[in-house]
């Protein structure tokens, strides 16, 4: 896989259905659809940090949009257009955190951004209200190092063996290290190395079991591996967690077809596509429920939508021979209907 983000200390990029991402990267999708979301958490616990200042600059320094966090520490941009950014966060007593995001090789971006406590704030209000000294729960200097240097082998270098080392050598020197176990776990996927893929997932879950973006990759690694019903477990416990995850909606409909559950099916393909109108795998997802339905028209319409978004996307042949098989099989109902009575002449 081409990843083509960039990294900067203090965040790491979640990547979800790799496959997918790899696709979507070499469509050519409007501006006006790229967005930027993602969470912040503490270094200390991995709690979600409410009401932490989001700013988008550009590569100059400048402040294309700013945000804060909400109860979940969650943020998003919408609607960004196709460039280079900085994701920062700033806040009193903890380190500037940042992320390169470059939305000219990716339509969109999911980035973690972990605040890391200075050393002489002793203790940090943390999500929920408990008080934790973060110095004695920080992840260590040298666990941190590797994992930047590991970060940046694979998304900046795209070396997943230099990458592998650095992030082993981070999880040696601190086991619970969630971001870690995550990236590991996304890029073992990556390469069809399943069981160790959902290792490190599983680990992730079990240093925070709220944490949802690892329950999301664990269902796209089952669904690639031919494990449907581990995979819509896992989907399912990720959409709970983040409900709003198009991503999410879009592989649990897949799978949900696959069984021919087809009104489920239905019910998550639609939510997927209000969360994300444009993404160009959820029209050719939308038309194979379509196709189950009988429905050729609606069907051929939304692998039209596909081939207008992503005219050359590697599936796009696969998708224009079928949408010429609807046109065709169209055209023969059409000539084999009776024609419409006349009306009696006076």
């Amino acid at each position: 896989m081409r990843f083509g983000l960039g990294w900067v200390t203090g965040a790491v990029v979640l990547f979800f259905a790799p496959s997918a991402v790899a696709l979507q990267e070499r469509t050519g999708i409007p501006d006006e659809y790229r967005s930027i979301s993602g969470q912040v958490i503490y270094a200390a616990g991995n709690r979600p940090v409410r009401g932490a200042y989001i700013s988008l600059e550009d590569e100059a320094g400048g402040t294309v949009r700013s945000a804060s966090t909400g109860a979940n520490g969650r943020f998003q941009f919408n609607q960004v257009s196709k460039g280079r950014y900085f994701v920062v966060t700033r806040m009193p007593g903890y380190h500037r955190a940042s992320q390169r995001v470059d939305l000219s090789m990716a339509p969109r971006a999911y980035i973690l951004l972990s605040l890391r406590a200075k050393k002489d704030n002793r203790s940090a209000q943390a999500a929920g209200g408990d008080l934790v000294f973060l110095q004695a729960l920080a992840v260590p200097e040298k666990a941190l190092q590797e994992f930047e240097q590991g970060s940046e082998a694979l998304l900046q270098a795209g070396d997943p063996k230099v990458a592998e080392k650095h992030l082993r050598k981070a999880i040696k020197l601190h086991p619970n290290y969630l971001q870690a176990h995550h990236l590991l776990g996304t890029l073992y996927a990556d390469l069809a190395e399943w069981e160790k893929g959902k290792q490190h997932l599983q680990q992730a879950l079990a240093i925070n079991p709220q944490f949802a973006p690892s329950y999301l990759a664990l269902g796209a690694l089952y669904n690639r591996q031919g494990q449907p019903k581990q995979a819509e477990s896992a989907l399912r416990k990720g959409l709970e967690l983040a409900p709003d995850s198009w991503q999410g909606h879009s592989e649990l409909s897949r799978i949900l077809l696959a069984q021919s559950e087809v009104e489920q099916a239905v019910f998550h393909a639609r939510r997927a596509h209000e969360l994300q109108p444009e993404a160009p795998l959820l029209h050719v997802v939308l038309a194979n429920i379509f196709l189950r339905q009988r429905d050729l028209q609606a069907a051929l319409q939304e692998y039209r939508h596909f081939l207008e978004l992503a005219p050359d996307a590697p599936a796009a042949s696969q998708v224009e021979a079928k949408a010429q098989q609807i046109e065709s099989a169209l055209k023969k109902q059409s000539l084999s209907q009776p024609p419409p009575p006349q009306d009696p002449q006076p």
